[in-house]
Order: C-alpha cells, then structure tokens, then sequence
C-alpha cells in the first residue's frame, strides 16, 4: 500500500516598511507565539491559527484565535481569550475553552456564533475532543473540592 503524504507549510509574516538592521529592547519583545495551525478538516481551504501575544500596556498576555481564509486571504479573529487547550474543528464546528467560560464552547463557522456546551460547575475540563463517527464530544473532567 503506497501512503502519499503532503506536507503544507504556511509562513505568516507582516512587514511594515524596511527590514531594521538592529532591533530595539521593545520589537525584541514584541513577539507572538504561534501555538497551533489547524487545517480545514473537509476542504482544507482554511486554517485556524492560535497564537500568544504580549499586550504590553495592560500587562498581560492574550491567546489569540483567527480563522483565515487561504482563497481571499481574509483573517477573521474568533477570539483574545482563548486557552492552552489546542481546538478541535469538525465539519463546520470548532470546539474549544475560553479563559473567561467555565464551559467548553462550540463556535460555528457558518454562523460566526458561539454556543456553550455546559458541564457542572464544580467539574475542571482537562482535554476535550470530537467523537470519530458523529457530532458527539468527549470531555475529560476532574471534580473540584
């Protein structure tokens, strides 16, 4: 049986201006931390990418979520409070933890909506996934004392 693997590498790179030659204290600092690229799973036409960014002037580091489309190359952002926790994407639905939600969250990409997806209040989600053969969702909790 032959395996043919394709291996797609996308490079997300802005430059405003000339490249400087010697960077200061802050654009040293200034960097974002991409945590996850995840392609469409049905048509691959777009990507949902997870980064960390410093936000410098409030103090604190924000977990970024966009969808971008690689046919009109347009960047959506979904949220600023997402979480370590990598989201899961089936069919047109994202499944993912925000900081601010004691719930998992399930965000619809034709909608552009989010819906909760409630557990017990003093339960902690540790890992979340979609089932293989239909649209059901396996949590792993641990109950709080």
């Amino acid at each position: 049986m032959l395996i043919k693997w394709e291996i797609v590498v996308l490079f997300f790179v802005e430059i405003n201006g000339q490249i400087p030659t010697k960077l200061t204290l802050e654009e040293f600092l200034n960097s974002t931390d991409y945590l996850s690229i995840v392609l469409e799973p049905n048509h691959g036409q777009s990507t949902l990418i997870q980064m960390k960014k410093r936000i410098w002037d409030k103090n604190i580091n924000e977990q970024h979520l966009y969808l971008y489309s690689l046919q009109t190359k347009n960047r959506i952002l979904i949220t600023t409070k997402a979480t370590d926790a990598k989201p899961q994407w089936k069919d047109d639905f994202i499944l993912l933890k925000l900081k601010d939600k004691p719930s998992l969250q399930i965000y619809s990409t034709v909608t552009n909506q989010f819906y909760p997806l409630e557990i017990e209040k003093n339960e902690e989600i540790h890992s979340f996934t979609w089932s293989t053969r239909n649209q059901s969702v396996f949590i792993a909790t641990e109950r709080k004392k």
